[in-house]
């Protein structure tokens, strides 16, 4: 296989196993776009990638990563073996053409790396079949919602030095509500509205809010003009994040407190509610949602983005010094979506 169909078998594997970054993928979208046999081969990779979702969890074999660099030494040292064993071969044997010597030592070449690329694609398959593939596309979702978490960590240090210090804020009316996203007019102050001034001030794209592992995905993307004149994320397929709730406006060195919690993956309570701003919200919280982490990624953990700009995978719900739940308002089990926290209760609403 030549090198530059290689590259593109490459590219259209981190594609449909999502280990590419967001300027990766859209160039693979580019390219299948313009280029019939990069669908044809993206389509046959589909359907054989396509069983393996469904394929039940199996320990990884013990000492797969040892055997790996074992078979990638001894290929290593096998194609020295070759090229030197063509060399000599050609030189014992100088009566005879020298071009058809040279031609079988190039054809062992060339066949080893077919057989090193067979190998590979062997290979391949059996670490796709296998949760060690699994978890490590788990582990770049995760990388790659972090990554963007530390994007708005800048862009929200940008819009504070360019505001007095001040995080992003709106009014907040007194028994408002904060839960419902989109909602239109001016009554409307969803905690989201806060940050989505980032958005409509040019300091972020609003891609940057949807994260890489929350199985929730804009159906509709919305262009620059219209978020322009919009004053919130239009559904909550736009934003799969939870921010801090703050009903003042805060400087960003939050009480000087460089480990204060900003903003996390979804917080779980609130991880399953309609878009429909005519809801009423009545949520008691079940057991089990009082113990979730977020559902982003796969309940395992969050990331967390601190007021220094740092972030970090948690998996704990319980930060700070007092280890407080930061996905719940201390003594509520009810919400309706208008409660208060206190001044020292970290608490993340959507």
């Amino acid at each position: 296989m030549k090198k530059p169909d290689l590259d593109k078998l490459q590219r259209l594997l981190d594609y449909n196993l999502n280990l590419d970054d967001p300027g990766q993928r859209g160039q693979t979208e580019e390219l299948l776009a313009h280029d019939e046999q990069a669908r044809v081969l993206n389509d046959a990779l589909r359907r054989t990638l396509k069983p393996l979702e469904s394929w039940p969890d199996e320990p990884v074999p013990p000492g797969l990563a040892q055997r790996t660099m074992q078979l990638i030494t001894q290929h290593d040292q096998a194609s020295i073996v070759a090229e030197a064993s063509a060399r000599i071969v050609g030189y014992r044997n100088t009566s005879k053409p020298e071009g058809l010597w040279h031609g079988r030592g190039r054809w062992i070449m060339s066949n080893l790396r077919d057989l090193v690329t067979v190998a590979a694609c062997l290979l391949l398959a059996v670490m796709v079949s296998q949760p060690g593939v699994r978890h490590a596309r788990e582990l770049s979702r995760q990388y790659s919602c972090a990554s963007q978490m530390r994007q708005v960590g800048a862009g929200l240090s940008q819009y504070a030095m360019n505001n007095e210090g001040l995080l992003p804020s709106v009014e907040h009316e007194p028994g408002t509500v904060w839960w419902s996203i989109g909602k239109k007019g001016e009554v409307s102050s969803s905690n989201t509205r806060n940050v989505f001034l980032l958005v409509q001030q040019g300091y972020l794209p609003a891609e940057v809010f949807v994260c890489p592992g929350s199985d929730r995905k804009p159906k509709v993307r919305i262009d620059l003009e219209k978020l322009k004149a919009m004053t919130d994320f239009a559904s909550r397929e736009h934003v799969s994040y939870s921010f801090r709730l703050m009903f003042e406006p805060r400087h960003l060195e939050m009480d000087n407190d460089p480990g204060a919690v900003i903003m996390t993956d979804v917080n779980p309570l609130f991880a399953d509610l309609e878009s429909d701003n005519n809801t009423v919200l009545d949520l008691t919280a079940v057991p089990f949602l009082w113990k979730s982490n977020s559902p982003n990624h796969n309940d395992k953990g969050q990331n967390v983005l601190f007021n220094d700009g740092s972030v970090n995978f948690k998996i704990i719900r319980q930060l700070g010094p007092g280890m407080d739940d930061i996905f719940t308002i201390k003594g509520v089990q009810r919400y309706h979506g208008v409660e208060r926290p206190q001044e020292d209760d970290i608490f993340i609403a959507p």
